[in-house]
């Protein structure tokens, strides 16, 4: 990684979420940074170095907000439109390799996304409530396998950052049916 020009705001990689380092004669020789809640990917990279172009800029105009408020992101809308995208291009590369009769599963669970309401979205935790709440307990095991398995590709694609939240959630047991027995 090349080293920022002294005096200008630089863009990290904290656990796979970006921040910006904002330069120390900025803040009387203190260290600040303006985390962006946003993973580390091409295109987030961008709209990091559009913020960190903005704040260079009206710092030399004058105007620079030292409260960072005007530079914080509001990420609900934007987390929400991301993993229904995300899903949805995890549920296109499935679909290449599965059986056309499975397809219906994929669109199945992206439907059921589209479906919570965009705090839900944000939580993994409360995902698997609403599973469970809105579904069988079987459908609610086969979600939340899907969306378990979609995160882990958008990592091994670099699209989401290292660990997997949904891994750290206690599983929904299979559903058993119970075995009927015949009487003499």
């Amino acid at each position: 990684m090349t080293r920022a020009k002294k005096g200008s705001v630089s863009i990290h990689n904290r656990k796979g979420f970006l921040r910006l380092r904002l330069p120390r004669n900025w803040f009387n020789g203190k260290l600040k940074f303006l985390s962006l809640h946003l993973p580390d990917t091409p295109e987030n990279r961008e709209i990091a170095n559009a913020k960190a172009n903005l704040m260079e800029n009206d710092f030399i105009y004058e105007r620079f907000d030292f409260s960072l408020e005007k530079y914080k992101l509001s990420t609900s809308p934007k987390m929400h439109i991301c993993f229904i995208d995300l899903f949805d291009k995890f549920r296109e590369f499935k679909c290449k390799t599965l059986k056309p009769a499975s397809h219906h599963n994929f669109r199945t669970t992206l439907n059921k996304l589209k479906m919570m309401p965009e705090n839900i979205l944000m939580s993994p935790a409360k995902m698997q409530v609403w599973f469970l709440e809105n579904n069988s307990q079987e459908q609610a095991r086969r979600n939340m396998m899907r969306i378990t398995q979609c995160y882990d590709w958008a990592i091994s694609q670099q699209l989401m950052p290292e660990p997997n939240p949904f891994l750290k959630l206690k599983k929904i047991k299979k559903f058993l049916t119970p075995s009927v027995t015949h009487l003499p």
